[in-house]
């Protein structure tokens, strides 16, 4: 089906003061089951179908999580070039999070993404409610859904949403249906990849599996770090210890954050490979807004700068003005709290997307709306300094909220 032509199955209002709750998650999910039910009469629901919920919810939270897949396991490294469709043409890649809602605001940001004709596609995680295997289904299977698939291929990382469910659809469901399409078939094969060429390497970490533990105890437990598989893998396999070419990671969860609580373990155990001097450019989501963060690095962590992209298809959050201490602290420089509309009676911001084009040493990134260009900056890999370096950014959106003049997301 023409995914211009195809209905999201979900209202925005499903997802209205969602939150982080496993089990409110569950009987979200367990709802919308059921065909054109609204799935905020979650008391009803609850009242007269809690058994089965209960069943739902035990089973997804109580069995073991699914095995965490590894490239040795397939005999891969899951390494590939970073290449374009059109050879000589630049290297053309769209990042969203927090985007696979199956609603319409989810729809136009496919469409949007498509429409700048992307060599790849990656999601950085959260399938919602629970990364079910209809919603995984709903929200990515090619020519029946909203994900705007690369020329080249798509790659999905995992969320703290799929691992609600354990993590069998993610990797039973959508990693087959991930990978590269050109110039020949290859399956994405774990949660975690690189891409790279002579100048950069596009790097997905796995939070997601690690997020979720045992039910309640994760609440305060959960630091979204790394498994051994995926540190060895940046040791033996990429040496990056070893590897001068410019860094830009992807992952789910946040580093930094003038919002929310942060989860820098990732950070810590990448900065036991590779110095903690090493700038790297960062891409998360996990926080359903837009913000662009400057230098930031805690005690033996590494140096990042970070960008929250996590408004692809939840409502995106806006800022009532608490704890503004934390906006010093974290460095953020500028964020999006712009209001869009109400859902509900909530008021919501504005959903958005990332395109990054590498052309030999050079990257650009393009932060859009739904409609408009915000944000655009351009890097530059030094091969003699052997680091990135900062060249400009540009804010093309005077309702952008400035905390710091705008250089300072990009200064040494």
């Amino acid at each position: 089906m023409d995914a211009e032509n195809r209905m999201p199955t979900r209202q925005t209002e499903d997802y209205k003061n969602l939150g982080r709750s496993v089990a409110k998650n569950h009987a979200k999910t367990e709802i919308a089951k059921k065909e054109h039910v609204n799935t905020n009469v979650l008391d009803n629901f609850l009242k007269t179908n809690w058994i089965q919920w209960v069943v739902h919810y035990v089973k997804s939270r109580f069995t073991p999580k699914h095995a965490f897949n590894t490239y040795k396991d397939e005999g891969e490294n899951g390494i590939y070039t970073l290449q374009p469709k059109v050879d000589g043409e630049p290297v053309t890649i769209a990042v969203v999070s927090d985007w696979a809602t199956d609603t319409i605001e989810s729809k136009n940001i496919s469409l949007q993404i498509a429409a700048h004709h992307p060599d790849y596609t990656i999601h950085i995680g959260d399938t919602y409610f629970v990364g079910a295997p209809f919603e995984i289904k709903n929200n990515f299977t090619p020519d029946d859904s909203f994900w705007p698939y690369g020329s080249v291929g798509s790659f999905a990382l995992a969320g703290n949403h799929e691992m609600y469910s354990n993590g069998g659809p993610y990797f039973d469901i959508l990693l087959p249906m991930m990978g590269l399409y050109h110039p020949q078939r290859v399956v994405q094969k774990a949660a975690y990849f690189c891409l790279e060429n002579d100048y950069w390497r596009i790097i997905g970490l796995d939070t997601g599996y690690r997020s979720v533990g045992i039910p309640i105890l994760e609440l305060f437990l959960s630091k979204a770090d790394l498994r051994s598989e995926i540190v060895s893998w940046l040791k033996d396999d990429l040496k990056i210890e070893n590897d001068n070419r410019g860094l830009v990671l992807l992952a789910h969860h946040q580093y930094a954050s003038s919002f929310d609580k942060t989860y820098p373990s990732a950070a810590k155990q990448i900065a036991k490979i590779i110095s903690e001097h090493k700038k790297v450019l960062w891409f998360w989501g996990h926080e359903h807004r837009f913000a662009i963060y400057g230098k930031y690095k805690v005690p033996g962590g590494i140096t990042a700068y970070g960008r929250c992209i996590g408004h692809g298809g939840m409502p995106a959050s806006l800022f009532d003005g608490s704890g503004r201490k934390k906006l010093k602290e974290s460095n953020l420089v500028v964020y999006d709290n712009r209001f869009c509309k109400m859902v509900g009676e909530e008021r919501v911001g504005h959903n958005g997307y990332a395109i990054l084009k590498i052309e030999a040493d050079k990257l650009e990134v393009g932060y859009y709306d739904e409609k408009d260009l915000l944000v655009k900056e351009h890097w530059h890999y030094d091969k003699e300094k052997k680091l990135i370096e900062g060249i400009d950014i540009t804010n093309h959106c005077s309702g952008l909220t400035s905390h710091q003049d705008i250089s300072k997301a990009i200064i040494p």
